[in-house]
């Protein structure tokens, strides 16, 4: 039985690879056409065009993988039913479902190899085309944070006049505004002049109270410096940032999570 599982195999692959590599050859293709209609080009070298489209070519694999197994299976299977394989294949007494195994087992083998691509290899790459897209101008950057917006962080609703992202993730914030209602009637501000987060750690400096009761203001003092624990997704605070492309299973799940804590849609 072995010889006829590497038997439909054989037949499987080369279409298989015929078919997927001419599928990316178009995606990339189509990539370089598009970045040729919409950008000057003598602006850019051909070579940061070429890895560009080279760092993309990954995240083209979720959709090119599948459909070169539908090729390789159809044909395959096609291709021994047309010329009476499969009759014969039965009448040595191997069942229909015996012939489809290896076929089964083929598509499984690829899923596990799609999965690998958009979980490991994807992300890493399209952050690299995003990175040099950046640089020359192919892409945009990061959206800048929204002023004026309010976030959920623990008890508080929290205004930023201005956010400046590190590379290391910091985030550094200018003129801060802190909103919570303690007891039914009263409304507690909170104003900082700066904050900075940290791996979960928001610290804000130079801070003072204000407790209104309705209309009448009941307290007034400074408060000095204070943290508040509360772990976000930076690219959510500043509006934009990582695609889903660039992102692991992981990272989706922790993004969805501190999306739920800043209660965006």
């Amino acid at each position: 039985m072995r010889l006829l599982d590497r038997y439909l195999l054989r037949e499987m692959i080369v279409p298989f690879f015929v078919g997927t590599v001419s599928l990316v050859l178009m995606f990339q293709i189509n990539t370089y056409i598009f970045v040729g209609k919409n950008f000057n080009t003598d602006n850019i070298p051909f070579k940061a065009i070429l890895q560009y489209i080279l760092y993309l070519t990954p995240s083209f694999m979720r959709m090119t993988l599948p459909v070169g197994t539908a090729l390789a299976t159809s044909l395959a299977m096609t291709r021994i039913a047309r010329e009476s394989e499969l009759v014969a294949m039965r009448g040595a007494g191997i069942r229909v479902l015996r012939v489809i195994r290896p076929v089964a087992m083929f598509g499984i083998a690829v899923a596990a190899l799609s999965f690998y691509t958009v979980e490991r290899v994807a992300p890493v790459a399209t952050a690299r085309a995003k990175s040099i897209g950046i640089q020359f101008g192919l892409v945009g950057g990061l959206t800048s944070f929204k002023s004026n917006a309010f976030i959920s962080l623990g008890k508080y609703s929290a205004s930023f006049g201005s956010v400046d992202r590190s590379p290391d993730d910091k985030l550094r914030i200018v003129d801060v505004i802190l909103v919570s209602r303690p007891r039914p009637g009263e409304t507690e501000f909170i104003q900082a002049k700066d904050a900075t987060y940290d791996r979960g750690l928001w610290t804000f400096r130079e801070s003072f109270i204000r407790r209104f009761k309705g209309e009448n203001l009941v307290q007034w003092r400074p408060i000095g410096d204070f943290i508040v624990n509360e772990k976000v997704v930076v690219d959510q605070v500043m509006g934009g940032g990582t695609d889903p492309e660039e992102q692991t299973l992981e990272k989706v799940r922790e993004t969805i999570a501190s999306g739920k804590r800043l209660r965006q849609d």
